[in-house]
């Protein structure tokens, strides 16, 4: 049980550090003219795919970990009013048609929500490595005639 505990803590940890912040980039970016690249680091087919598995995965796997585990969270919640209305009676039918309600809300709204989360997450890396400063070393090897052959190394910088 401990261990759980630390690698959630840890997960939960590690998602507060990374760069994908979609609650602050949602108000910067529209998704209504967003075309995948093959550079981009999420792909949205693939989170929806991953949601459609276990709700909350493909937000997780968008890099939105702690969005992802309220939605299984939300989830499990639900499905637990369902067994326990149905297993031992309490609550009656009402809690149990509440549970299955919720149970398959999560489920929708976390599939709907999948690839927005990459695609807004996807706009927002663009921007940031459009604007950041990188260096390219690569291998240099010219031709000149009659001298001998030219070689080093060659230098790109971006900023």
């Amino acid at each position: 049980m401990r261990k759980i505990f630390l690698i959630s803590l840890g997960i939960l940890v590690l998602s507060i550090v990374t760069d994908a912040q979609y609650r602050i980039n949602k108000t910067k970016y529209d998704t209504s003219n967003y075309k995948y690249l093959p550079g981009d680091r999420y792909n949205p087919p693939v989170g929806v795919l991953a949601s459609l598995l276990v709700p909350g995965l493909g937000q997780a796997i968008s890099g939105e970990v702690v969005r992802g585990l309220l939605f299984y969270g939300g989830y499990i919640g639900c499905a637990a009013m369902v067994f326990v209305s149905y297993g031992s009676g309490v609550g009656g039918p009402g809690l149990f048609l509440l549970g299955i309600a919720g149970m398959f809300t999560v489920f929708i709204y976390s599939v709907i929500d999948a690839p927005r989360v990459a695609k807004i997450n996807n706009l927002a890396w663009r921007d940031k490595r459009k604007t950041g400063l990188s260096l390219k070393v690569s291998p240099y090897a010219g031709f000149l005639l009659g001298q001998k052959l030219p070689l080093g190394l060659s230098l790109k910088f971006n900023f």
